[in-house]
């Protein structure tokens, strides 16, 4: 039996395909406690980091770590890649302020049973999250999760806009290109009904819905996306 760096079995019988929860992305992980950590972590991401897709998420495949002589924990299901296009291996910097401190938050959660490639030293990975414990600490984590004890992953907005928890410090305006900050709020945005693309560029077509979004909840109409705006795309309601 070959076993993944992390120390769980290599073998395909005990792979399962999973659709993530909130959105229509499939995932194959190893069944019972680790996909249920994990398809709760992608679940998560999907909602509050940034949206999932088809064509760059991936869990279970047999290989070897990049560089070195073990497998990869991909091997035995207990890895995942999430939006690899954007966030690619060796890179760092991929996520903007507001994504980190809500990947931060879910790691935390986890209590060290999840463990992101962005934090490796020698060759970052931010596409990568994998279980970073033993069978018992990862069932003791499954647990919560299916007995839904998991704390709201979304921040409670505080009652003035301005300090809102997650605002990323800078105001978003007109100009700004390829900001993963502009995507996180356009996605926000794309959620409750506006149409726009998420591509994080701030350019005319998101300007033009930001004024809309500002003259509808009565707020100052510039265009501009600063902590009043940022607070109110946040608690919008779902449509």
């Amino acid at each position: 039996m070959r076993y993944s760096q992390n120390g769980y079995a290599v073998d395909p019988n005990l792979m399962a395909t999973y659709t993530i929860p909130g959105s229509s992305v499939r995932i194959t992980l190893r069944r019972g406690d680790a996909s249920c950590v994990l398809l709760w972590f992608a679940k998560e991401f999907n909602a509050h980091v940034e949206p999932l897709h088809h064509n760059d998420t991936g869990g279970f495949i047999i290989k070897g770590i990049e560089g070195g002589v073990s497998l990869s924990n991909h091997a035995s299901g207990t890895a995942m890649d999430l939006r690899w296009n954007d966030h690619p291996l060796g890179a760092r910097g991929t996520f903007g302020a507001l994504q980190v401190a809500t990947i931060r938050r879910l790691l935390n959660l986890c209590g060290g049973v999840v463990r992101w490639g962005g934090d490796y030293h020698s060759r970052a990975d931010e596409m990568h999250y994998e279980i970073n414990a033993g069978p018992s600490r990862v069932r003791a984590l499954a647990d919560r999760i299916r007995a839904g004890h998991m704390p709201d992953t979304n921040p409670t907005p505080t009652p003035h806009p301005g300090s809102h928890p997650l605002y990323p410090g800078v105001a978003m305006r007109r100009g700004m290109m390829n900001n993963n900050d502009v995507r996180v709020f356009q996605a926000k945005l794309s959620s409750r009904g506006w149409h726009l693309a998420v591509d994080g560029d701030f350019g005319p077509g998101t300007e033009h819905v930001v004024r809309q979004f500002q003259a509808e909840k009565h707020l100052g109409v510039d265009g501009i996306v600063g902590p009043v705006t940022w607070a109110a795309i946040w608690t919008a309601p779902i449509t």
